[in-house]
């Protein structure tokens, strides 16, 4: 006799256990969306830095390339030699810091 309103409160009862479900599924994936957020303000934070780091090698290899360029004719030629070879080698290795995103930090 009174079927209709038991399968009327079973579906009540479904339809509560669903939104709740939903509500839950809701929240965690309200949590995802504030890792998420957090993850791309650090990948951006580190972009960021390495750009400086970048900015900061290349800067210095300039140094360096200049002070190369400043040799005085005073030293002998194997000085000379030996000294912009010396400071080549580094330009490239600092150079290099800011170009291979696989090698951070190419060996001596």
């Amino acid at each position: 006799m009174f079927s209709w309103l038991r399968n009327l409160m079973r579906r009540q009862v479904f339809q509560d256990v669903v939104l709740a479900n939903l509500a839950v599924a809701l929240c965690r994936l309200e949590v995802l969306e504030r890792k998420v957020d957090e993850l791309m303000g650090v990948a951006n934070d580190i972009k960021a830095l390495l750009t400086q780091i970048d900015a900061a090698t290349t800067a210095v290899a300039n140094r360096l390339a200049d002070l190369a360029g400043r040799i005085t004719n005073s030293m002998s030629d194997a000085e000379v030699t030996e000294i912009k070879t010396q400071m080549a080698a580094k330009v490239d290795r600092l150079t290099a810091l800011g170009h291979d995103p696989n090698n951070p930090v190419p060996t001596p």
